[in-house]
């Protein structure tokens, strides 16, 4: 069954589709996930309709992707996991092992990205 978001945002007050995925989406900050649940269906379907309307998607996001102040400079944690190992520079950073495993792997994949840059 398709669903005539025109009719359901009118239904709401808002005065076009776009402009009820523009309040949601864009001015609450509301992920896809609660919008969808909010509404009960299903992702793509939320995703599908943002993109209909030309509402550019955020990226992939919440606190897991962003940048955590405990991670010490990469030159300074790659000569740590080096001489420590990843299992005791995870435990003493408080992540995971295989959160330290890939974010060496990263550094490393940086680095060789930029050194292969003419």
């Amino acid at each position: 069954m398709m669903i005539d978001w025109t009719t359901v945002a009118k239904r709401l007050g808002y005065a076009s589709e776009h402009e009820l995925w523009e309040k949601l989406y864009v001015q609450e900050r509301l992920p896809i996930a609660t919008i969808s649940k909010r509404f009960d269906v299903s992702h793509s379907t939320v995703r599908d309709a943002l993109t209909r309307c030309m509402i550019q998607r955020r990226g992939r996001g919440g606190p897991n992707r962003q940048e955590d102040p405990r991670w010490p400079e990469d030159a300074a944690f790659l000569e740590e996991v080096q001489r420590d190992g990843t299992t005791l520079v995870a435990a003493r950073l408080g992540f995971s092992a295989s959160a330290v495993y890939k974010r060496v792997r990263s550094i490393t994949r940086k680095a060789k990205s930029s050194s292969s840059l003419p």
